[in-house]
């Protein structure tokens, strides 16, 4: 999974009166942060910022855009932002990049943060911008409409000793939504947002912000609306590479907020027709058509198997097999003997004890442990309380199914195997059960 570092994407609406006035305008900031200098850097966060300023322009906001801005220019941004408003108006500011929880609030990291071990909490909140002091500066200048989207969904980017770390683990944490504000995070509380869906992505934004683009330029989707379906379309990508990522939102607004207008009335003239939304599939596929991960291709195959996209997977899955039996044949005569195609069978096939550590949300909070057969790649389990169902790869990567009676995905184990040990994660499909993984091959 490639995470974009400590992330969470937050959008807040705040709306202070019932009717705008005619004379109100739409005025948006929009940061993108990669290149941080202490900690670790970022791929998509400058991209997602230029395509985000592009569709609110579009939209009719006078956006101010901003790139890879350590914390001394980020508040003159902030500064020069906030002057602009006046009442009545409609603000949104964008940020995408790292950020952080620490003791319940979130701090938006610029490029020039140092890094920092456990137990310098107080250093960096110094060195950062906190979320709730942005929001309060915009509504302090009486706007209709405040919306805040944050795109910093990320693992925390410092660094760890032993079991302690600097701040919260995973993404941001969940900000009270006020009478008049909507929020609304790229995943949930717990969960980490994608940057992309694999090396082989070329998709230049992240997995939430490519989702967001086309829903702020359709018209006729309300906040709410474009909320539920951003939900529906980041759910549906990332499990395609079985990454549990849930958008939620808190929903505190009584009226509508419309990024692109109100649906289009009957005229005389006909309008043009909108475009239709993207396909969750066709997107997905473009975004692991190439890798060479056999788990990555089942999982695709899984997440859309009425998909016109999954033939193809199941045709390039079947070409990698292929490519992957034919190296692994002997270089020898023309006519090998029979017996000799493939004498050792799959790599892994065995049977191996699988230990689940650090487990938190399920299982009582109690290691587990448990064996499995694996033949021909193929791992089934159908007399355990959770059947477990799933595929090694011959090279090594694992991607394990735990099943209820009924057939309903519970959770996963992930990971890779080497030789004769592997290590991997337990991931709830749809709970906060986490857990580390250790294999030992048996014989």
């Amino acid at each position: 999974m490639y995470h974009k570092l400590a992330s969470i994407s937050v959008v807040i609406l705040c709306l202070i009166g019932t009717a705008a006035p005619v004379a109100a305008k739409r005025v948006a900031l929009v940061i993108g942060n990669d290149n941080y200098v202490e900690v670790a850097k970022l791929k998509k966060a400058v991209n997602d910022a230029h395509s985000v300023a592009d569709a609110l322009a579009a939209a009719g906001f006078d956006v101010i855009k901003t790139t890879d801005v350590g914390r001394r220019e980020m508040n003159r941004q902030l500064q020069t932002f906030v002057s602009r408003l006046e009442a009545g108006d409609e603000a949104l500011f964008f940020f995408a990049g790292h950020g952080i929880e620490i003791e319940g609030r979130n701090f938006l990291l610029p490029t020039d943060i140092p890094n920092a071990k456990p137990g310098k909490e107080e250093f960096v909140k110094a060195e950062s911008i906190p979320v709730d002091q942005i929001l309060d500066s915009i509504r302090s200048r009486g706007t209709r409409i405040s919306i805040l989207v944050l795109d910093a969904c990320r693992n925390n980017p410092f660094p760890s000793e032993g079991t302690r770390s600097l701040g919260g683990s995973r993404g941001l944490a969940r900000m009270p939504a006020a009478e008049g504000t909507f929020i609304l995070y790229s995943a949930g509380v717990g969960q980490t947002a994608l940057d992309r869906l694999s090396d082989d992505d070329a998709n230049p934004n992240s997995v939430f912000t490519r989702s967001l683009i086309p829903l702020i330029r359709r018209p006729g989707f309300s906040l709410t609306k474009t909320a539920r379906q951003l939900r529906r379309d980041v759910q549906k990508l990332a499990s395609t590479v079985s990454h549990d990522q849930r958008p939620a939102y808190y929903d505190e607004v009584t009226g509508d907020f419309f990024f692109n207008g109100k649906a289009a009335t009957a005229t005389s003239v006909p309008a043009a027709q909108p475009a239709s939304p993207p396909d969750p599939a066709a997107s997905a596929w473009n975004g692991v058509k190439d890798t060479k991960s056999l788990a990555v291709l089942q999982s695709f195959i899984d997440a859309f198997p009425q998909s016109l996209y999954a033939k193809f997977a199941k045709a390039r899955l079947g070409e990698l097999k292929s490519n992957t039996q034919t190296a692994a044949l002997p270089a020898t005569s023309p006519t090998p003997p029979p017996a000799a195609a493939n004498p050792a069978g799959h790599p892994y096939d065995g049977t191996w004890k699988v230990s689940l550590s650090a487990v938190s949300g399920c299982l009582n909070n109690r290691s587990r442990s448990f064996s499995m057969e694996v033949s021909e790649g193929k791992i089934d389990l159908p007399r355990h309380k959770f059947p477990k169902i799933g595929l090694i790869s011959r090279d090594g990567k694992f991607d394990i199914k735990v099943v209820d009676k009924r057939g309903r995905l519970r959770a996963r184990h992930t990971g890779t195997l080497k030789g004769g040990t592997g290590k991997g994660r337990l991931r709830g499909a749809r709970s906060t059960c986490r857990g580390r993984l250790t294999l030992k091959r048996l014989n």
